[in-house]
Order: C-alpha cells, then sequence, then structure tokens
C-alpha cells in the first residue's frame, strides 16, 4: 500500500463524511421547515380566535346595551310619540353592521382554520339574537303606534325579546 492510496482512502472516507453531514443537514432543515409551517398555522389560528373573542365580547356588550330596561326620553327638541327609545334602539342595532360584517368574515377563517363546530355555533347564536332583537324592536314599534288595546300578548312577548331580563326563566334570555 503506497502513501497514494491512503490519501485515496481518508479522500473517499472524507466524502463519506460530507454526503453525510450534507443529508444530516438537508433532514434538519426539513424538520425546521416543518416547524416553521406548524408555528406559521398556530400563530393563524391563534389570530383567528383572539379577533374572534375581541369582536364577540363587543357585540355582546353593545347588544346587552340595546336590550337594556333603561330606556331614553326624547331630547328637549324633540317630539316623542313615544317611540323615541325603541327608534334609538332600532339606530343602535343598525349602527353594529360593520361589527356582523367583521364577524361574517372571521367565522369563514374560523371555519377554514380552526373548524370548529362549536364556535361556529356560538357565532350562529349572535346572528340569530340580532334577527331576533330586530324582530322585537320593530314589531314594539308597530305597537307603540297602533290604536290603543290592539297588541295585547304581542306586546309582552315583545318586551321579553326587547328588554333584557335577568331572571332565568326568560324565554328570551341572550344566548350570547
Amino acid at each position: 500500500m503506497t502513501t497514494s492510496d491512503i490519501f485515496q482512502g481518508i479522500g473517499a472516507v472524507s466524502q463519506l463524511g460530507m454526503t453525510i453531514v450534507v443529508g444530516l443537514g438537508v433532514w434538519v432543515a426539513w424538520l425546521q421547515l416543518g416547524t416553521w409551517r406548524n408555528e406559521r398555522v398556530a400563530t393563524k389560528q391563534s389570530d383567528v380566535a383572539e379577533e374572534l373573542y375581541a369582536v364577540a365580547a363587543e357585540l355582546s356588550g353593545k347588544i346587552a346595551v340595546i336590550r337594556s330596561p333603561v330606556g331614553f326620553a326624547a331630547p328637549n327638541d324633540e317630539e316623542d310619540d313615544g317611540s323615541y327609545d325603541i327608534r334609538r334602539r332600532i339606530g343602535e342595532l343598525n349602527e353594529l353592521d360593520e361589527e356582523f360584517s367583521t364577524l361574517r368574515q372571521l367565522r369563514i377563517r374560523q371555519k377554514a382554520l380552526l373548524g370548529n363546530d362549536e364556535i361556529d355555533d356560538a357565532i350562529s347564536a349572535f346572528f340569530e339574537a340580532r334577527n331576533t332583537l330586530i324582530f322585537g324592536l320593530r314589531s314594539t314599534l308597530r305597537d307603540l303606534r297602533a290604536p290603543a288595546g290592539t297588541s295585547g300578548k304581542r306586546a309582552e312577548r315583545n318586551d321579553a325579546i326587547v328588554y333584557q331580563s335577568f331572571s332565568t326563566e326568560d324565554d328570551h334570555q341572550d344566548p350570547i
């Protein structure tokens, strides 16, 4: 065995070592890429959950204010036929259109990233509560403008829908 054979053997072992090191480097990079992807997805999921929570908390509070049993009298410069407070509540509910639009967009993102049916049901509860409240407010407004004595039980039902009760027997207790 000559020195040149020894150097060739050392060169071959060195190339094998380099190949193994490069292979290990590629394998570690692949693992890191997977970890990065998972982190990115988790970050997006966290962002959607955080935004959903913020919008839900804000909407819940605003709907509670609209359903508050405490009403407002008309300003001194405005003539009131008894419907001012209901019209004010309808106006405040209409001002929530942007928040509900945001909630609708977050619902789509939630389905794509989280796919949680319970969250989807909770979002549906917001839209159902809004629709029920709109119906109750508009029906109450019609009753206020109707001839006396024509609303009866419908007025009681509308009051239960419109005005938040803190009783556990409230059939229309805010599902939010």
